[in-house]
């Protein structure tokens, strides 16, 4: 109460100096010692030194004094406030309706306040709401940032990855796998740093079986599609070889069998005086045959229609999958399976020359074949392997001719087997084939085509013996005179110089044996005939065959003329 006058007082000092003054009369009734407790009580500050004023107030006993001392100053606190209130009052109206009329503008403040805060509320929400995207978007965009410098770095494993993809797809097999090892070996940091790119290795890990299969397989389908063309392939190889021999003739049609035996007699062989055998019709020259030959190689390989590629592929991709030695065993397998069928024989087989052809044609086409492969890639097929197919194919071949054709008896049957057989060794050997086996069979064919032909001469021979008249031939002009030195170049001295008729010293039986003798020998050279043996080795032959044919004739004429003494 005592500092609420004090402050009092002192806002009336600019007014009145009876309210503004903080001094006040001593009564009388008061001592010096109350004067100093009340003083004391109106300047402490410190609340705790109350009780030692209060104390001192007891201790003098003079409390109902300082009682009435007391209710006086609060009675003069009491009239200076009211003063100051009555003062101020006018100006308390004034600022209370000032207050009032301020209320009122707080009011609308306050609502204009609430609006904007609820509009501020709004778009605060909107901001924060477009802030936090622009947050999300800058993230996203910084992580976009980020993968494109990432996959950026990765991007020549995703370029080879499609192209490896491209590759398979085509069917390109060696270019993937090359593809693929460089994926592995140059960009395995790349591969092993992301998860994406972990995927990536982890779909690369079976193309290299993929691969493998797939050449399998094309190495399957490309030996199935040769097998096809056997026949034709050793038709244009035994073709090939025919013309550098001499047995084909490209410019015309060839002679029948028959045709050519009976154009042999004509021209290929004559009898000189002398009794020795001559050659009339010229052969074709060396320079024609290779002229020809030439010429025909030109046109046609007997493997220039084959398209080796997928065997060349084979080998690099498995030379680079590490895996060439098991390449090789299954390429052998599938060759020993596929020769082990080519060489067995049609069941019907000696019922046509056509079907011995074609059976040759098919062997002579797989070893072409696989002769070629030998010389483009040695490592697949060695000279080795390739011996041992051949001589079990020869092993079979020789006991197939021999078995349906050992016990033929038809001589113009046997003439065509062993032009069939002289080519297909020829053209065995022309690749570099041993044709020893070959060549000891047309032996054993010739050895047998001459018992056979000796058999039907000598037929002949017995029956020209009985059907002989045994009187001189005697011819009535010169025509016939000529046809019978044609016949038989008979020579005797002054015989052209007699009159006719004229009569010769033998019977029509001379000049028929005497063609029937030249015919042996004809048909003896002819199955001789391109078996490449030496003139000596042709005229010894055919001297063999001659003297058994003429000791055979010797024993039926000795049998006839002791027949016919009996009888």
């Amino acid at each position: 109460m005592a500092t609420l006058s004090t402050t009092s007082t002192k806002d009336t000092t600019g007014g009145s100096s009876e309210t503004a003054s903080t001094s006040y009369n001593a009564y009388t009734e008061m001592t010096a010692e109350q004067e100093f407790f009340l003083y004391e009580l109106e300047s402490m500050t410190d609340s705790s030194s109350i009780g030692l004023v209060l104390r001192a107030i007891y201790d003098s006993g003079d409390v109902h004094k300082f009682a009435r001392a007391l209710e006086q100053r609060i009675a003069h606190y009491d009239k200076n406030i009211l003063k100051v209130c009555t003062h101020h009052y006018q100006g308390f109206i004034d600022s209370m309706s000032q207050l009032k009329n301020l209320q009122g503008r707080c009011s609308e403040i306050k609502e204009i306040s609430v609006a904007i805060d609820h509009n501020i509320q709004q778009k605060s929400k909107e901001l924060v709401k477009k802030g936090s995207e622009i947050v999300r978007y800058r993230k996203l965009q910084r992580n976009a940032n980020t993968a494109i410098e990432q996959i950026t770095m990765c991007l020549s494993v995703l370029e080879n990855f499609a192209k490896l993809q491209n590759l398979m797809k085509q069917k390109k097999y060696y270019q993937a796998l090359k593809v693929l090892e460089d994926l592995e070996h140059t960009y395995g940091d790349e591969i092993n740093k992301y998860r994406f790119t972990q995927s990536l290795a982890k779909s690369m890990v079976p193309i290299r079986e993929e691969i493998k299969k797939n050449s399998y397989d094309e190495l399957r389908c490309f030996l199935e599609d040769v097998a096809k063309i056997w026949k034709r392939i050793g038709e244009d190889a035994i073709k090939a070889t025919a013309i550098q021999t001499g047995f084909y003739k490209p410019s015309g049609k060839k002679d029948s069998d028959m045709e050519s035996r009976k154009s042999f007699a004509k021209d290929d062989i004559q009898l000189s005086k002398d009794g020795t055998i001559v050659q009339r019709t010229p052969r074709t020259s060396d320079m024609e045959k290779k002229k020809i030959a030439e010429q025909y190689e030109t046109n046609l390989s007997a493997t220039d229609n084959i398209d080796f590629a997928p065997i060349h592929r084979c080998c690099q991709i498995f030379n680079v999958l590490g895996d060439k030695e098991a390449f090789e065993n299954y390429y052998r397998d599938e060759r020993k399976k596929q020769a082990e069928t080519v060489i067995t024989p049609p069941t019907k087989l000696q019922e046509s020359i056509k079907s011995s052809v074609d059976y040759l044609d098919k062997i002579l086409g797989f070893f072409v074949v696989e002769d070629h492969i030998m010389n483009s890639q040695p490592g697949l097929v060695t000279k080795a392997y390739r011996d041992h197919l051949y001589d079990m194919a020869l092993q079979k071949i020789t006991d197939t001719m021999n078995t349906h054709f050992g016990n033929c008896l038809d001589v113009e049957k046997m003439i065509r087997m062993k032009k069939v057989i002289l080519l297909f060794a020829l053209t065995m050997k022309s690749y570099g084939y041993n044709i020893n086996s070959l060549v000891n069979d047309l032996g054993d064919f010739r050895d047998q085509y001459n018992e056979i032909l000796m058999s039907e001469y000598c037929a002949q021979f017995d029956k020209a013996l009985k059907d002989d008249n045994y009187t001189p031939i005697t011819v009535n002009n010169e025509e016939e005179y000529k046809s019978i030195l044609i016949e038989y170049p008979h020579y005797k001295r002054l015989l052209d110089k007699e009159e006719y008729p004229r009569k010769f010293p033998f019977s029509r039986f001379v000049p028929t044996v005497f063609n029937q003798a030249k015919s042996y020998l004809r048909s003896c050279m002819r199955f001789m005939e391109n078996l490449q043996l030496s003139p000596s080795d042709v005229d010894d032959t055919v001297r063999k065959y001659g003297n058994v044919l003429l000791a055979r004739w010797s024993g039926s004429l000795k049998y006839f003329t002791i027949s016919s003494n009996y009888n």
